[in-house]
């Protein structure tokens, strides 16, 4: 999981969205705005589209998380 791209710089919302099933978009979407309100993740404005990544400070704590809940990562 530490050497999965989302850890390492931003994705636009769109490429971050795909590959989700389709009647789950509208929910991931409130999801990923709670996250950006909590600053938990951080939205950029690109020419691209507006991209977001981990905010590196709760990086660990998720982490931490994540191989607790599942011990493979």
């Amino acid at each position: 999981m530490e050497t999965s791209v989302f850890w390492k710089r931003a994705n636009v919302i769109d490429n971050l969205l795909r590959g989700f099933p389709s009647h789950e978009i509208d929910k991931i979407k409130n999801e990923l705005e709670k996250l950006m309100k909590e600053n938990v993740v951080i939205a950029v404005k690109k020419k691209h589209g507006e991209k977001v990544y981990i905010n590196l400070e709760f990086r660990k704590e998720i982490l931490k998380a994540l191989k607790e809940e599942y011990p493979f990562i």
